[in-house]
């Protein structure tokens, strides 16, 4: 016997036991049914120095917002209204490019192949991309998270991940701030 909250990649062949439609095991349901939200700060300074070299820099302030993720539950899109997993908060970027001096002002030969040449470079900075927690492996509510699609469960948040969180390369947040759903919801 099978009960919802007992469901892993073992046993998920048991899923029709618990599933609302007898027969079928996984259903997954996809709706076009969405609402996205964008806005954002755009600010563009351009500089030409002496001797012909240009500096640009670009800063965009953005906030993305979206419900399109898989919902953990389809009849209520709302609670899904957050940040997009692709919104960048901050991003600046700068480029230069500087004629070089050399050869300019020959016709000849030398000017042609070794004048009107010039150096650029483009340098770039973004926050980073927000992160949704998921558990995998687990389906505690027995919908049929187990099918290898894009759903998954999400964990329950229990407190801020930044607080005691070590800031490192290899663990950024306090992973102790967010705690499996309990079996059977």
């Amino acid at each position: 016997n099978i009960t919802a909250g007992s469901v892993t990649a073992g046993n998920s062949a048991k899923l029709n036991q618990i599933s609302p439609f007898l027969g079928y095991s996984y259903i997954t349901t996809q709706a076009s049914i969405f609402n996205e939200n964008y806005n954002s700060l755009q600010a563009s300074l351009r500089v030409r120095l002496h001797g012909g070299a240009i500096v640009t820099g670009n800063y965009t302030y953005s906030n993305a917002l979206t419900n399109s993720r898989v919902p953990q539950n389809n009849a209520n899109l709302r609670a899904e209204y957050g940040r997009t997993p692709y919104d960048r908060t901050n991003l600046f970027n700068v480029s230069f490019d500087y004629p070089l001096p050399f050869f300019i002002k020959q016709n000849g030969f030398m000017g042609r192949a070794l004048g009107g040449y010039s150096v650029g470079g483009v340098g770039s900075y973004g926050s980073g991309l927000f992160l949704t927690e998921t558990n995998t492996g687990v389906d505690p509510g027995g919908l049929g998270l187990l099918a290898g699609g894009p759903a998954s469960a999400r964990p329950n948040y229990i407190s801020n991940p930044n607080v005691g969180a070590p800031h490192t390369q290899k663990a950024w947040f306090n992973t102790a701030a967010f705690a499996p759903v309990p079996a059977g919801t």
